[in-house]
């Protein structure tokens, strides 16, 4: 089979003059090509192509968190602790030395393991062979796929060994959190019961046991020691086989991604090879990205149908970094924060861990700009970081502004306790953020220039305290995809921000990270709990573990987060493992959540449609189950209601219940979610009105459960017109018009249905019927182009062309996976000199339409699609029309204009999700 494939990749990579990156033949039978992307594309009029997508980069994206999470109950009394389940780790790799993993625990042997080509064997001493059961490093460590880094090498250089690299350490911290022993205080491996822990003996260790203490791991590194991947089809792969002997026996159960892209489509390949998986037996646990609250931004391989895909929660208790206070006497002792990722502690001279500390000057406290060439000589300097929640540039920017002044190390100071995000800093001087506490408390000393520091590597870790804002969301937790394709995600919440888990390369050490990369492991971890000794396939333990995440995550209004943003809610292990029954869509096993997607009403005649939940009861006993719909955002004059209040589940039978959606459109009102800001960065974002919430199921003597449901329903108006002829010696005439138009809500929420007139341009017939599989695809497929211009009214120089664009279907979003892009020729040679193309802000809910000079590079002009903010409502998620406007300025000599479309699902600009912690 293997042949087979790689035959007939040789035959197609030589037909479209393309090269070969890998091949798959397990969980689907594929070939990854690089090269022209027009060849390429012919490659579809092939009939042995089923599918062609393209491949999106990926970067990777406890003590306490374990009691959070119901893990530790899950040990003690339910003996439970994965025992028997593989897990496989896609990252950076795993310090197989580390104590927390049955290694040695000492810098020379994570030197040894660094200097072998192979996998150290069992006997070799340097790892556990019962808990490190193999692996492979698919990339080598100057592999980087981000061709916008100046480390970008896409290479890869493969070989058997997949220790992780000392500059990432993301890999060796998940895989702790998901399956790490624990390590005592004294830095030896945690080999006791875990029955017997609780948690005071878990606040002594110096680094927490995973969520399944006994799992097995296996360690598939797909990252260089930084930037992105393409190669995790390959080793989602090679987890169905991991020795490659073609018998699928020895495959692990569990795959854990803390990894993915933003706003990459659903049609992404790894998606299929995702569900591929799942349909052979291993449940995909994957980080919904942390790109905050921003629609559609969580992208694959989050967005697959079958993953279990995850939030990041605050927890019950945060851990922190020490940062000892020298001086002065009023202030000295341990003061909490973080420090900077990218300087290796362990490395360091103590000498250079310390440092006399000086205000950063007046007109550059943030430290965004140069400071005067030896100002800061011999100095650590403290930094403002932020002001009303923004900032004006990144860490790594100022740490070099402040070693190129001869500062010695960096102090941040924070308007906040928690920390959203970690600080990178630079690779050659220490650097620590205080949280608002410490800064509010040491400012006046660093002010007085007495204040004095010292930075540790044994520190790392060493603080703890309760966060104050247990099951509430981490703002940086991306918001997921909102229905368009029948998914909504994420799946579950878990506690995900300030994790202390395995530092790698420092023997028994700690290290603190945030994101939903740290959240994910502790639901793989759960995963494997739950299908421990269990028959459940892999679909099944997913129901069981989001329909026992009962537990609402709130935002500070007070109001609980809705599916797309935190899913069913916060999981809890043990309620997971004590469940006697689970529930799903009886339609979408994969999804497990009931998605209505979106719906398109005509504004005047109502709509109806209904969905079942299967209820299947795993135990000897009936089970009986109170049930309520409990909604989380709302729309006037929608509404679910459930055929029954009750139902009761005969033992080891089924039973089911029918959501009903109704929506009046005559009552619809455009309504936003309690949870969204209207603005963004000052700006008016756009937004989706849904109705979501979770069907609850509530016994008095079994765990709740819960089923996400989701709705977007809209209104569409359907408008046809005539032109009158035109009259001899007259340049104006009329559009009568006729059919269905819209107004709804007032104010800010109003709806109206707006007309934009264009001499029409171009046509194109609609693709021929391969594309339908390709939702995606055939949204892109052009229908009609057309331009109008503002110049004849108020001359070329203050005009301003409008572009407008039709398909022949929705698509879901402008972002990522689908862009527009007009080509521009201003002086009829034929050539483009200028390009617009849709995209869009980070952090933003706004697509923009930028124009670039093709001569020079710069950009000329960025302005919103439609022409307007999201104050007003232009309908631009879910449809198939856009203008691109364009000043005219900038193309003010032009002879004659020509506009050349070129439409394609493509990535360009995509932004890789960051990796965890969430680094600025």
């Amino acid at each position: 089979m293997d042949k087979d494939v790689k035959a007939k990749g040789k035959q197609l990579a030589a037909e479209s003059k393309s090269s070969i990156i890998y091949t798959t033949h397990n969980a689907l039978q594929g070939v990854a090509l690089t090269g022209d992307a027009d060849n390429l594309r012919k490659l579809a009029e092939r009939s042995d192509v089923a599918k062609i997508s393209s491949i999106v980069p990926k970067k990777p994206s406890n003590r306490s968190s374990v009691v959070d999470t119901g893990a530790l109950e899950s040990w003690k009394s339910l003996d439970k602790t994965g025992k028997g389940v593989k897990v496989a780790v896609l990252d950076t790799g795993v310090d197989y030395t580390h104590a927390s993993f049955g290694g040695p625990g000492t810098l020379e042997a994570y030197k040894q393991a660094q200097a072998s080509t192979e996998l150290p064997s069992a006997e070799s001493k340097l790892r556990d062979g019962d808990k490190f059961i193999g692996g492979w490093d698919l990339v080598g460590d100057d592999y980087n796929a981000n061709d916008a880094d100046d480390t970008y090498q896409p290479i890869p250089h493969p070989d058997p060994n997949p220790l992780d690299c000392e500059a990432a350490g993301h890999g060796s911290h998940v895989a702790g959190t998901t399956a790490g022993y624990g390590v005592n205080a004294d830095g030896s491996t945690f080999t006791g019961k875990y029955s017997d822990l609780d948690a005071k003996a878990l606040s002594e260790m110096k680094v927490g046991p995973g969520s399944a203490p006994e799992a097995q791991l296996i360690g598939i590194r797909v990252f260089g020691c930084s930037g992105s991947s393409s190669v995790v089809g390959q080793a989602l792969d090679y987890v169905l086989d991991p020795n490659g002997d073609g018998d699928f026996s020895d495959r692990a159960q569990v795959v854990n991604m803390s990894l993915g892209s933003d706003h990459s489509p659903t049609e992404d390949p790894e998606n299929d090879i995702v569900d591929a998986l799942t349909k052979a037996g291993i449940l995909s646990v994957v980080a919904s990205g942390n790109a905050g609250d921003v629609t559609d931004v969580g992208g694959s391989p989050g967005n697959s149908r079958s993953s279990l895909t995850v939030a990041n929660s605050v927890g019950s208790h945060v851990t922190l970094d020490k940062i000892q206070i020298d001086g002065p006497s009023d202030v000295a002792g341990s003061a909490s924060g973080q420090y900077s990722a990218n300087f290796n502690y362990t490395k360091a001279d103590a000498a250079a861990l310390s440092g006399d500390v000086v205000m950063a000057p007046a007109g550059n406290e943030f430290g965004c700009e140069p400071f005067e060439a030896g100002s800061l000589d011999g100095k650590w300097v403290w930094l403002k970081w932020s002001e009303n929640g923004e900032f004006p540039c990144g860490s790594g920017a100022r740490f070099n502004n402040a070693e190129a002044a001869g500062a010695t190390g960096v102090l941040l100071d924070s308007e906040a306790n928690l920390f959203d995000a970690g600080i990178a800093g630079n690779a050659t001087i220490p650097g620590a953020q205080f949280t608002l506490d410490q800064s509010e408390k040491l400012r006046p000393a660093a002010e007085a220039g007495t204040l004095k520091v010292t930075l540790s590597p044994d520190f790392v870790g060493a603080s703890s305290s309760e966060s104050g804002a247990g099951d509430t969301l981490n703002s940086s937790s991306s918001r997921g995809v909102h229905g368009t394709n029948g998914v909504v995600k994420p799946d579950v919440a878990a506690p995900g921000t300030q994790i202390s888990s395995v530092g790698v390369g420092t023997g028994t050490g700690t290290a603190v990270m945030s994101g939903t990369s740290m959240a994910t492991p502790l639901v793989a971890g759960i995963a494997a709990l739950v299908l421990q000794d269990s028959d459940y396939t892999p679909y099944q333990a997913k129901s069981v573990i989001m329909n026992t995440a009962a537990t609402d995550i709130k935002a500070a209004n007070g109001e609980a987060y809705g599916p797309n943003r935190v899913g069913a809610g916060r999981v809890m292990a043990d309620a997971a493992l004590d469940t006697p029954a689970f529930a799903y869509d009886s339609e979408a096993p994969d999804l497990t959540s009931v998605v209505f997607g979106v719906i398109e009403l005509d504004g005047k005649k109502g709509y109806s449609a209904q969905r079942k939940i299967t209820v299947k009861n795993t135990s000897d006993k009936a089970q009986t189950y109170k049930a309520d719909y409990v909604a989380a955002t709302q729309i006037p004059g929608a509404s679910y209601t459930l055929d029954q209040n009750s139902v009761t589940v005969p033992a080891g039978g089924t039973a089911e219940l029918t959501v009903t959606l109704k929506v009046d459109p005559q009552q619809w009102t455009k309504t936003i979610d309690p949870t969204m800001e209207t603005t963004q960065s000052g700006l008016a974002r756009t937004w989706i009105a849904d109705t979501t919430g979770r069907v609850e199921l509530t016994s008095s003597d079994a765990p709740t459960l819960r089923v996400p449901v989701q709705a977007a329903p809209k209104l569409t108006s359907d408008m046809s017109g005539s032109v009158k002829k035109l009259k001899k010696g007259s340049n104006t005439t009329s559009l009568k018009l006729k059919g269905k138009d819209i107004t709804a809500g007032e104010g800010a929420t109003e709806v109206t249905s707006l007309l934009g007139a264009f001499e029409l341009g171009a046509s194109s017939d609609r693709g021929d019927a391969s594309l339908d599989a390709i939702p995606a695809a055939r949204s892109m497929d052009l229908q009609y182009v057309g331009a109008s211009s503002t110049a004849p009214r108020t001359g070329v120089a203050d005009g301003q062309l409008n572009i407008g664009i039709s398909t022949w279907e929705n698509w879901a979003h402008l972002a990522g996976g689908t862009e527009l892009d007009v080509e521009i020729d201003t002086n009829s040679d034929g050539k483009a000199d200028f390009v617009t193309f849709t995209t869009v802000m980070d952090e933003i809910d706004l697509d923009l339409a930028a124009t670039f000079d093709l001569a020079t590079g710069e950009q000329v002009d960025l302005q919103p699609v439609n022409g307007v903010l999201g104050d007003v409502d232009t309908n631009t998620f879910d449809t198939n029309t856009a203008i691109l406007p364009v000043s005219s300025r900038p193309l003010a000599w032009m002879k004659m204009l020509q506009i050349s479309p070129t439409v394609s699902l493509a990535t360009p600009g995509t932004t890789p999700m960051t990796m965890a912690p969430w680094f600025r």
